[in-house]
């Protein structure tokens, strides 16, 4: 809570040309607004109020552009490369994670060719960063000696909170981290990180009873 603003006038000489600068934010904490009879110090609270009045604008279009910058993210054109079907019959998915990765030039040509296989792919914890294992990113055809190792390790990009978050998820309820889709967004490569549990057998079972049933309502339909 704030007390009421004291209005406190300067008559004397200040020694230097920046004495408001070091006294004023004393007396703008203290709720003390001067009021100054010195020319000196009347040009040195214009600058002041011109600074503040610069910072407060940087702050706005800071805050403007970051959010167009989140907007366009969103509304950035989709592309997708490969479904990892396997992982959809094999696993319960829990949640979903989008990450980005981290890639060799050569690597995200082939992506763009769609030589990709995420079959029998996964994540893993690393000094508290998550990698994409056994994930198969074919070798550029036009490519140099310089060309990729098609099975390497590559660094998923995540924030901090996003990768402690999955790793204690991964830790404390024995959940799997699978890639469930790449896709080209905006461009970049992305992947679709499932939290995943394994299915039981009879889950299976139940799964592919569902699917044929599907297939066979649909199957009817068409022919009608």
């Amino acid at each position: 809570m704030t007390g009421p603003t004291l209005n406190v006038k300067v008559h004397y000489r200040p020694v230097e040309c920046g004495f408001i600068q070091h006294v004023g934010p004393i007396y703008r904490a203290l709720g003390v607004r001067l009021i100054c009879q010195h020319p000196l110090l009347v040009v040195e609270l214009q600058r002041l109020r011109c600074q503040e009045g610069f910072s407060d604008m940087a702050k706005q279009r800071s805050a403007k552009s970051q959010q167009q910058s989140k907007d366009s993210a969103s509304e950035a054109p989709v592309k997708m490369i490969t479904v990892n079907r396997q992982a959809y019959h094999d696993y319960e998915v829990e949640r979903t994670v989008e990450a980005g990765i981290a890639l060799m030039g050569t690597e995200i040509k082939s992506i763009r060719d769609g030589k990709v296989n995420l079959r029998g792919s996964y994540a893993i914890g690393r000094n508290g960063e998550l990698w994409l294992e056994n994930a198969h990113i074919a070798v550029y055809e036009h490519g140099n000696r310089y060309n990729h190792d098609p099975m390497r390790p590559r660094k998923l990009l995540l924030h901090r909170r996003e990768s402690n978050f999955l790793l204690n998820r991964v830790a404390m309820k024995g959940l799997t981290l699978i890639p469930l889709k790449l896709y080209l967004k905006g461009g970049r490569a992305k992947i679709e990180l499932g939290l995943c549990r394994g299915k039981k057998l009879y889950d299976k079972r139940e799964a592919i009873a569902e699917r044929d049933v599907k297939r066979e309502i649909e199957r009817t339909i068409r022919t009608r």
